[in-house]
């Protein structure tokens, strides 16, 4: 995703502590995996269109990567399903800031940043 919903979900949980946001990025993932929902806080506190019928944001499967962009630092974790499937966790920094970027072999799972900011001479 985009971030919104770690962030959101961030934003109702405990008090923020700078070091620990990467962190916090991969449990707020995990949750939703366990959740099987891409985004439980919308509609209420993340803007959404409200659906009658369906919940487009449920998982039907787990996917071989979740992520959420924008988030203040590289973080990565290996997550097992209930069934021992591997999830790959990214929070993936924000470009603007760090100028890095995530690259995730789908093959292994391994991920890993590329970093375009200019050396410092």
């Amino acid at each position: 995703t985009s971030g919104q919903p770690v962030t959101d979900l961030l934003k109702y949980s405990a008090p923020a502590d700078e070091a620990a946001a990467p962190e916090r990025a991969l449990d707020a993932l995990e949750m939703c995996l366990e959740l099987r929902h891409v985004a439980p806080t919308a509609p209420d506190t993340l803007g959404c269109y409200p659906f009658k019928d369906t919940d487009p944001f449920l998982l039907d499967a787990s996917p071989a990567v979740f992520f959420a962009g924008n988030q203040p630092a590289f973080a990565t974790r290996l997550f097992r399903t209930p069934a021992g499937e591997p999830v790959r966790l990214v929070a993936v920094p924000d470009f603007r800031e760090t100028r890095s970027i995530v690259l995730v072999n789908l093959r292994t799972l391994d991920a890993h940043t590329v970093s375009f900011a200019p050396e410092a001479a």
